[in-house]
């Protein structure tokens, strides 16, 4: 059982609000930095977005976050966000909603490919790093997939998701995950997922088969 992947929600996780265009640029680094489209073999600096841009950018964001959870404007949704990134290169959260977007399509390298453009930008950003540890522990590339969820959970220690799904590839890697299935439990104590950290923390031999179904769970998947 795998935690699901998160989508980024205006910045955080875990409520959903609407938030207004910042008086500055939110999250503009203080210098640019490289664009990293794959093949190039040339470097090119993001431009910094004129504030029209960057205004119009936020708009298109927050129109293709309404649309992005039902399969039937999926696409609808990537255009938008597509629109979005091209006024303003430096909106890293849209990046991430992108490569959720591929994710949702069964396109996981195409949404490791936007998670990584993300981090270019914003390496400290939690989201992208757990959703790119999620891809790599759903397709089976363990090592990865820890790095991701120790970057994330680095960055945001209370990042229950995290911790659950780090718990996870840690076993599966042969490593304890007891730490890691405590922390699940101490932010959230209640629910599916805890029953299952409260079951991966008895003794082997007094374990009870969970009622759970042992795949994955991806009631939201990213």
């Amino acid at each position: 059982m795998n935690k699901r992947a998160v989508k980024v929600q205006h910045g955080r996780r875990r409520r959903r609000k609407v938030i207004p265009f910042p008086n500055r640029h939110p999250d503009s680094p203080k210098t640019p930095v490289p664009y990293d489209e794959p093949p190039a073999t040339v470097h090119v600096l993001h431009p910094r977005p004129s504030w029209a841009n960057a205004k119009r950018a936020h708009a298109l964001y927050l129109e293709a976050d309404k649309l992005d959870e039902d399969p039937a404007t999926y696409n609808a949704a990537e255009r938008l966000y597509l629109q979005a990134v091209r006024l303003d290169p430096l909106l890293h959260l849209a990046y991430t909603n992108l490569g959720n977007l591929r994710w949702r399509v069964n396109d996981a390298e195409g949404a490791l490919h936007w998670y990584e453009r993300a981090l270019a930008i914003a390496p400290k950003q939690p989201e992208a790093q757990y959703n790119s540890g999620y891809v790599y522990l759903e397709t089976g590339r363990i090592k990865k997939a820890i790095e991701c969820f120790k970057k994330a959970i680095l960055f945001d220690p209370a990042f229950a998701d995290a911790h659950f799904n780090l718990a996870n590839a840690l076993e599966l890697s042969g490593q304890s995950g007891e730490q890691h299935w405590r922390a699940y439990l101490k932010i959230r104590p209640m629910g599916e997922f805890a029953r299952h950290a409260k079951h991966r923390l008895l003794p082997k031999n007094t374990r009870k088969k969970l009622c759970e179904p042992s795949g994955p769970a991806k009631s939201n998947s990213p």
